[in-house]
């Protein structure tokens, strides 16, 4: 059965693109059949963070459409051939409040893929409902830092009121020496969000570094952030992965 998993987070500049990414890969890695839909309409950043954004002539609104097949829509990724990722349209006006919903029951229906990663765009405005609607759970990323905590608490509100009832937790950009300094810790996030913990994700260069080249995460050697999002993807199917320790590097 498909799960479809809505990532969102109440400001930008969490790194729930990355977070998209990085465990929509580590799952393809597990073998799982996954898609990754970017619904942050206008950005279309997911596409580029995974070096496919040459290829993505289609996007969700041509899918919902019907104007082209949503396998032939979609883009694999050439290192994790299970993965596939689903262009945003370019702007709002292309985009009807069901498309997204549609896509993803055809999906049910159809068995395409065993998860569905849709990246929604960072606030809760309309297009972020609409990527709502169409998931049946919500991972919620943030930082800690009480900005973001606050924006937290306020999507969980807000993902609940769309139907989505099954919420987990993902701190990301973790660094150990600012919490030494009174800065909240994951355990604040937690109890700010009133969400479950799924995992952290270590504050980690090389994300940004294969992001502005185009290249998944996952292939960088020796990168925590990779570890940590290989830890999210076994837990997201039901295995056990140890919690990374928060040594300093």
């Amino acid at each position: 059965m498909t799960q479809t998993i809505v990532v969102a987070s109440g400001k930008g500049g969490t790194g729930k693109t990355s977070i998209t990414a990085g465990v929509g890969c580590a799952l393809a890695e597990l073998g799982r059949r996954c898609l990754l839909i970017d619904a942050d309409v206008g950005m279309q950043s997911l596409d580029m963070a995974l070096g496919v954004h040459n290829y993505a002539a289609f996007d969700f609104s041509d899918a919902a459409r019907g104007n082209i097949a949503l396998a032939d829509a979609a883009v694999p990724l050439a290192d994790f051939p299970q993965a596939s990722v689903l262009a945003a349209p370019p702007d709002l006006e292309e985009v009807g409040t069901n498309a997204l919903r549609t896509i993803t029951h055809n999906i049910r229906e159809m068995d395409l893929y065993d998860f569905v990663l849709i990246d929604a765009p960072a606030g809760l405005g309309e297009v972020f409902r609409m990527a709502a609607c169409a998931a049946d759970a919500g991972v919620i990323v943030a930082t800690a830092d009480p900005i973001c905590l606050r924006g937290a608490e306020r999507t969980a509100q807000e993902l609940m009121s769309c139907g989505v009832a099954n919420l987990r937790l993902v701190v990301n950009r973790v660094r150990p020496g600012l919490m030494d300094r009174g800065l909240p810790n994951i355990d604040d996030a937690i109890d700010s969000s009133g969400v479950q913990l799924l995992g952290y994700v270590p504050e980690d260069e090389s994300v940004i570094v294969s992001a502005a080249y185009g290249v998944p995460s996952l292939l960088t050697p020796r990168s925590r952030a990779a570890r940590a999002y290989r830890n999210i993807a076994k837990r997201l199917v039901g295995e056990q992965a140890p919690v990374l320790k928060l040594g300093r590097r």
